[in-house]
């Protein structure tokens, strides 16, 4: 059993060697295909990065240092891309097609910008002719007036090559402006000048700038800031209309671009050529016409045949059934009680003896129309009116007669009334009224108080100056009698006291009160009496604080008063 096992074991390791060689082998290739992908990556990566930064560099290159790049020499302004190749006797230079002979030969006739002279060159059939942008066209398409680029032989006058300049400017504009004295032409904001040179061409033909006409159609050719030529394109004849005077609100139309009112504002300019105008208005039925306009003419057009829209009145009198009805000064013509009238502005007028009549301005503007009238009855009108005044009891006067003392009603005709209120110490108060169906019914009158007299105020007699003794000056003292068997002694006679000459001679001077004493002013003498039944008014308040002149008692009326009319 054990050689057996042994057998086994030894044949089962020599079956395992070549196993393991075979997985030995099959490693070292995974690795050398790994190893052979990461060179591929790395190389590829390398690659990648090497042309990225030389795009960015070119890129950088071209955008730091544009100027860098070769281009081709570009023609200067003066020079024509697509003109032929200039040989040296030839010449090229701007100027003005002033004439074309289409037919053979052909010739073109210009008029050089820069020197002012004129030439005529002959065509042959090498002679190339383009547009602005360089495109070719026919002799026939260059246009008298266009300014082009010519190049021709200084010694055959034969054209090489024409070519409408694109350092010229045309545009095609109405609504400008030509101001003859200053020899420009306003398109806008930009002025243009023009000189006796300018080709000026109506139809191709010559033509007065004096007769450019501001709604024409035209064209204008220039270099810089002026005109060369100016061409007419569409010239301008006008419309005017007639017997519009009865269309209400009247519009016209022409064509797409003309809308205005129908009045007298004068004829319409138009461009030449036939016109769709349409006449509409409030009363009439739209009125079409075509009006076949040439240039320098002016068409009529006569609405006396427009359809006029008529509408049915009915005029009620509601007091007075068999008032005359009158439209516009005429009897109106009455059929089932209905007045047929245009649509418009017409004048009504409802009148019947004993009545005052009545006139209005109506308006037809629809199919039917119905009014209803009451006359009034034509007798004189008056209105009562209350007349009140404040303070009361002023005299009230109307049309300068007395009529009573207010608060009072006083019976007015309609019309202008004066009213005039008077009250002794007041001023006095005058207000016209026009009185009517619709005026104020009650007035209040303010009378303002006048501003009282000040009395006089008595004038006191000085005070009488007096002697020591008590008497007055120039009169003698009256002694008193002496007791029976007394002898009267005479008094002696003091000598008067001189002052020296030139001394001056003061007063004594008056007592002095002693310190708190009161010292009140000598009364004054009593009034006069006046005699019995005098009325004797009192002089005005001495007192300081009393107020003189007395205040004004005319003060504004309480709220109670609202609903007067005051004045």
């Amino acid at each position: 059993m054990s050689n057996f096992s042994d057998t086994n074991e030894i044949n089962y390791e020599r079956r395992r060697v070549p196993t393991a060689r075979r997985r030995s082998s099959g490693s070292a290739r995974a690795r050398k295909r790994k190893t052979n992908l990461a060179i591929f990556y790395a190389v590829t990566m390398v690659i990648g990065v090497a042309v990225c930064v030389t795009l960015f560099i070119v890129a950088f290159q071209t955008i730091v240092q544009p100027n860098t790049t070769v281009s081709m020499p570009q023609p200067t302004p003066t020079e024509d891309p697509n003109a032929a190749f200039v040989r040296p006797e030839h010449d090229q230079a701007l100027a003005m097609v002033t004439a074309l002979n289409t037919f053979v030969p052909q010739t073109i006739d210009v008029h050089f910008l820069e020197t002012g002279r004129s030439e005529r060159f002959s065509l042959t059939d090498t002679t190339t002719v383009r547009n602005r942008f360089g495109s070719p066209i026919g002799f026939g398409e260059i246009n008298l007036g266009q300014i082009v680029d010519v190049t021709f032989d200084v010694n055959t006058n034969e054209v090489a090559n024409i070519s409408v300049s694109g350092r010229a400017w045309e545009e095609q504009l109405t609504g400008f402006t030509i101001d003859l004295d200053a020899a420009t032409i306003t398109v806008g904001n930009q002025v243009y000048s023009y000189s006796s040179r300018t080709l000026i061409l109506n139809r191709n033909e010559p033509f007065s700038i004096a007769h450019v006409n501001s709604a024409d159609l035209i064209t204008l050719v220039g270099f810089q800031d002026k005109i060369w030529s100016l061409r007419v394109d569409s010239g301008n004849g006008f419309i005017r209309f007639e017997n519009y005077d009865r269309i209400v609100g009247g519009t016209v139309a022409i064509g797409n671009s003309i809308f205005r009112p129908l009045d007298d504002s004068g004829p319409v300019a138009v461009f030449e050529g036939t016109h769709r105008v349409i006449i509409d208005g409030q009363n009439i039925d739209t009125f079409p016409a075509d009006v076949v306009v040439t240039q320098g003419t002016t068409i009529t057009v006569d609405l006396a045949s427009v359809i006029f829209r008529l509408g049915s009145l009915q005029v009620v009198v509601t007091n007075e059934p068999e008032a005359t009805i009158l439209i516009n000064g005429e009897p109106a013509v009455i059929e089932n009680t209905l007045i047929e009238l245009e649509y418009g502005t017409h004048i009504l007028r409802v009148e019947h003896p004993g009545f005052i009549p009545i006139q209005e301005e109506i308006m037809i503007v629809q199919p039917f129309t119905r009014m209803e009238l009451e006359l009034v009855p034509d007798q004189p009108q008056d209105a009562l009116i209350l007349i009140e005044s404040f303070p009361t009891t002023a005299q009230i006067f109307v049309n300068d007669a007395f009529v009573g003392n207010s608060p009072l009603t006083v019976n007015m005709p309609f019309g202008t009334n004066v009213i005039v209120a008077r009250m002794l110490g007041h001023e006095e108060r005058v207000i016209p009224i026009v009185v009517d169906e619709h005026s104020a019914r009650q007035f209040l009158l303010h009378l303002n108080q006048l501003s009282p007299v000040m009395p006089a105020v008595p004038t006191l007699p000085p005070p009488i100056a007096t002697s020591p003794g008590g008497e007055l000056p120039g009169t003698t003292p009256v002694l008193p009698p002496l007791p029976p068997g007394t002898t009267p002694v005479p008094l002696p006679t003091l000598p008067p006291e001189t002052a020296p000459p030139g001394t001056a001679v003061e007063p004594p001077p008056l007592p002095t009160p002693p310190p708190g004493t009161a010292v009140e002013p000598p009364p004054l003498p009593p009034l006069p009496t006046p005699p019995p039944g005098t009325a004797v008014e009192p002089p005005p308040p001495t007192e300081p604080d009393a107020i003189w002149p007395p205040p004004d008692y005319n003060l504004p009326l309480p709220d109670e008063n609202a609903g007067y009319t005051t004045e």
